[in-house]
Order: structure tokens, then C-alpha cells, then sequence
């Protein structure tokens, strides 16, 4: 249950979700219905969201396409609350966000076919705003170039973080390996970050590694 009025900025931790759609659905109904459209490509069950101000607070409730109960978040997966969340964060104005976002893992709990769904966000939104991202996941670095890719290494305390010139990868690529199996076979060393191609500064990059 959260206030209505603070409805123009998603929470870090996702908690005004409710009262930023609710917001949506009154200012902007086109981008408020894409969101809706957007869950149900990846959650078939889902119909739409039951969004009712009450003293001015609203609750994160939804309906399912096969019966009329309404299910709140304590009845849906937190796999389904994240993608509630990411996707409606990623399809924001880019004026509602900040100029440079940090994702710490945001393919847990998610299906690979979401995790495409959220990697072609990503990119897209990338264009206007500055995007990190910390993950684990080979599909999720399938989904991106080989310039996007930010290794970071440990060494004596510090940590290090390297791009992977084309040129020493090229072969892998001509055979058709994926960005994945260079990764899982170690040949980049590592553990891979992802990030647009400006450039990175060192504290930036292990406020992500912290997740904050």
C-alpha cells in the first residue's frame, strides 16, 4: 500500500510501483496499456492491473485472462513482481529517470524469453540514458555486442575492468561461437559487467558490483 502522490519516480526497491501505475493510467494511457501488453507477452495469465485509490494510497493487485480473482503481491512470484517492475521502469519518459542507471542482476527469477524482452529495453532506452548492468547470465550477455562487454577482474585488492578488443575475439565469432561460450570457457577471463561504450570510471562501476 503506497502513497498516490509519489507516483513520478520508480523506488529502487520497486515499492511505489502501484502508484506509479496508477499515475500512468490517468496521464499517459498509451504507455500505461504498452506496460500491460508488455507483461502479457511474457506471463500469458496476466490480464491487467487492478489499481484502486483508497484514501489516497493504492495497492499492486492484477487479474488473470481465466478467472476474475484478483491476486495481490503477496500471492505472485517475485520472479513476476521483478518483471512487473523492470518492465514498467524501462518503458518510463525518459524524463522520470535518472541519468545514469545501475541493474544489479535483473535476470533473476526471470524466463529467458523475458530476459530478451528486458535486454532490447535496455538497448534502446541506452540511447538516452546511461545504463550498467551486473549480471550472471549467459542469455542476458547473448543478447548484447562484444563492445558492450566490461570484464572485471581482481587484482590485489583492486578491481580491474577491461573491454575485449574485437580483434582478439574475432575467431571465436567467425566460427559462430555466442558472446556466452567465449564467456562460460573462460577465454575472457572474469566476470563480465555490461555497459555502453562511454567511458567507464572505476568507482561507477563497483557502486554496481555493490548493487547500489
Amino acid at each position: 500500500r503506497w502513497d498516490v502522490t509519489e507516483s513520478f519516480r520508480l523506488r529502487s526497491d520497486g515499492g511505489n510501483l502501484a502508484a506509479v501505475l496508477l499515475d500512468l493510467r490517468k496521464t499517459d494511457g498509451k504507455r500505461y496499456a504498452l506496460i500491460v501488453k508488455q507483461i502479457g507477452r511474457v506471463l500469458p495469465a496476466f490480464k491487467d492491473f487492478v489499481l484502486e485509490e483508497e484514501a489516497g494510497k493504492v495497492l499492486l493487485r492484477w487479474v488473470g485472462r481465466q478467472s476474475d480473482k484478483v491476486f495481490g503481491s503477496h500471492l505472485t512470484s517475485d520472479g513476476s513482481l521483478r518483471l512487473f517492475c523492470l518492465l514498467t521502469l524501462l518503458s518510463l519518459p525518459p524524463e522520470r529517470l535518472p541519468d545514469v542507471m545501475f541493474f544489479d542482476e535483473p535476470e533473476l527469477g526471470l524466463h529467458p524469453h523475458a530476459i530478451t524482452l528486458v535486454a532490447e529495453m535496455f538497448k534502446r532506452l541506452s540511447k538516452k540514458r546511461q545504463i550498467f548492468i551486473a549480471t550472471q547470465s549467459p542469455y542476458l550477455v547473448d543478447c548484447f555486442e562484444l563492445e558492450n562487454i566490461i570484464v572485471a577482474n581482481a587484482n590485489n585488492g583492486e578491481t580491474m575492468l577491461r573491454n575485449l578488443p574485437r580483434e582478439h575475439y574475432q575467431r571465436w565469432l567467425d566460427e559462430e561461437y555466442q558472446l556466452s561460450d567465449i564467456w562460460l570457457q573462460q577465454a575472457a577471463g572474469g566476470v563480465a559487467w555490461l555497459g555502453d561504450t562511454q567511458p567507464v570510471q572505476r568507482e561507477g562501476a563497483e557502486e554496481a558490483g555493490r548493487g547500489e
